[in-house]
């Protein structure tokens, strides 16, 4: 290599998902989790507690 050659291109990794696909993937799982786990509530706790814990909780956010 002489000092007019310019150096060769930096390998990517093709494997790597894009920034935009990895934050969908991220926001997928959560919402995955959060359903889960209100199906895991509803199912130990029953409906009617169930219910009640949801709309306390919507009720302390707004």
């Amino acid at each position: 290599m002489n000092a007019h050659t310019p150096p060769p291109p930096a390998e990517t990794d093709a494997a790597a998902p894009a920034p935009g696909r990895l934050a969908a993937v991220l926001v997928g799982g959560a919402v995955f989790l959060l359903a889960g786990a209100g199906l895991l509530l509803w199912a130990s706790q029953g409906a009617a507690v169930f219910n009640d814990v949801v709309l306390a909780a919507l009720a302390w956010c707004f």
